[in-house]
C-alpha cells in the first residue's frame, strides 16, 4: 500500500487500511492466512494527536473505514479492566468472536497502536474481529503470570522504544 495511505496526516498513528495491512502481514508470516482486502470506503471524521502538540488545538481530517464482511460482526467485549479514568497502562480488553475466521487465542503487550479494539485505525480492531479470542495488555512488559493462566496461542509484544526498560539482545 501507499503510506500515504497507511499513516494519518495530523497523527502518529495509522489509517484503517495501514492497520489492516500490518494485521494481514502478520496473519500471512504467522498464522497462513491472507485475507481479501475489504473496501475502505465508509469516511469518518478523525482528530490527530499531533495537531495538539503544534498548533494547541486539533486539526481533524477524513479517515476511510472498512465495510466488514458478515462473520467479523459477532466479537464481544467480555472484560473491560481500567486502571484508573484517564490511564492507559494496565488497561486490559478481552473479545471473543464465536465466528471468527482464525481458530485463535491471541495475547497482545502493547500500546496505541493495538489500541483498546473499539477503532479500525489500532490492530486490535482487527485482531479482534479476525480471531476467536483476543486480549490486549496496554503495558510495555509482558505478564508471564498471565500467559500461564490464560495459554495463549499466540503472543505479541509491540511498544515504543521509548518505553522500554531494557533493550533486548539483538
Amino acid at each position: 500500500i501507499n503510506t500515504q495511505d497507511a499513516y494519518k496526516r495530523v497523527d502518529t498513528h495509522l489509517q484503517p487500511l495501514g492497520a489492516f495491512a500490518i494485521f494481514n502481514a502478520i496473519s500471512e508470516k504467522f498464522f497462513g492466512q491472507i485475507f481479501p482486502t475489504p473496501q475502505f470506503s465508509r469516511q469518518r471524521v478523525s482528530g490527530g494527536d499531533l495537531s495538539y502538540r503544534f498548533f494547541g488545538h486539533g486539526v481533524r481530517e477524513v479517515i476511510y473505514e472498512a465495510e466488514m464482511s458478515e462473520e467479523t460482526r459477532f466479537r464481544k467485549l467480555v472484560e473491560n479492566i481500567l486502571p484508573r479514568p484517564g490511564a492507559h497502562n494496565g488497561q486490559r480488553n478481552v473479545w471473543r468472536n464465536s465466528q471468527a475466521p482464525l481458530d485463535l487465542k491471541v495475547v497482545a503487550f502493547g500500546n496505541s497502536f493495538f489500541g483498546s479494539g473499539l477503532d479500525q485505525c489500532c490492530l486490535g480492531w482487527w485482531f479482534s474481529h479476525f480471531c476467536k479470542e483476543f486480549h490486549h495488555f496496554w503495558s510495555p512488559e509482558i505478564d508471564y503470570d498471565y500467559l500461564d493462566a490464560v495459554n495463549p496461542d499466540f503472543v505479541i509484544c509491540q511498544t515504543a522504544e521509548r518505553f522500554l526498560g531494557r533493550v533486548p539482545q539483538a
